[in-house]
């Protein structure tokens, strides 16, 4: 069977998301939000190192992973648990999140690693204050 495009895409995906049970109860994300998320991806200003994005770990350029066997982090800290980075593509299909299932939706996933100490090392608050200090952010958020 060919992968499906367009109309027949959507309506694939649509019935794959009721098959699996599937539901995200939030808003739906503009055009403007998309791009904000893109940025904040990308961004390794959000990290304690100012190295670490999420792209970093989770490279949109190599099928959404890094290709290494154990994950990297703050400081070229190795992940502890010798896990390495899953991919992010189509992880909204997914039941779980993390390899040890620890988050069930893409909201809870996305908080972690910003503040795990072997991934960004991050606080949340200096993130905050970060992103509200740098005018390209602000303005997205407009």
């Amino acid at each position: 069977m060919p992968m499906p495009t367009g109309k027949v895409l959507d309506k694939y995906l649509q019935d794959k998301v009721r098959n699996l049970g599937l539901s995200y109860k939030g808003a739906v994300l503009t055009k403007a939000q998309i791009e904000l998320g893109k940025m904040l991806y990308l961004d390794p200003r959000i990290s304690t190192s100012y190295l670490i994005s999420c792209n970093t770990c989770h490279n949109l350029g190599m099928a959404g992973v890094d290709s290494v066997s154990r994950a990297v982090g703050d400081g070229w800290k190795p992940n502890p648990h010798f896990l390495n980075s899953p991919t992010v593509y189509n992880s909204v299909f997914n039941a779980v999140q993390f390899w040890d299932g620890r988050a069930t939706h893409l909201d809870e996933q996305a908080k972690g690693p910003i503040s795990n100490p072997v991934e960004m090392n991050a606080d949340p608050k200096v993130v905050e204050a970060k992103i509200n200090s740098i005018p390209g952010y602000v303005k997205a958020r407009e």
